[in-house]
């Protein structure tokens, strides 16, 4: 009898030992994503604002001819 209970107390440990892995696996994926859509995000904020001064400064110069 001492033996099972030996044996579901490591059993029991070891299931919460994946759990706390699995929990630790999930919250840094949620964390790099949303690094990873900040990093994206500014970006596409910057070619954005490129392309939109570069566009129109084309406009500028088509019209000062």
């Amino acid at each position: 009898m001492n033996s099972r209970s030996i044996r579901t107390s490591i059993t029991l440990l070891a299931g919460a030992c994946i759990l706390a892995v699995v929990a630790a696996l999930i919250a840094y994926t949620l964390f790099a994503g949303q690094r990873t859509r900040a990093l994206v995000d500014s970006h596409t904020e910057a070619l954005a604002a490129t392309a939109a001064e570069a566009r129109l400064t084309a406009e500028a110069e088509a019209v000062g001819n």
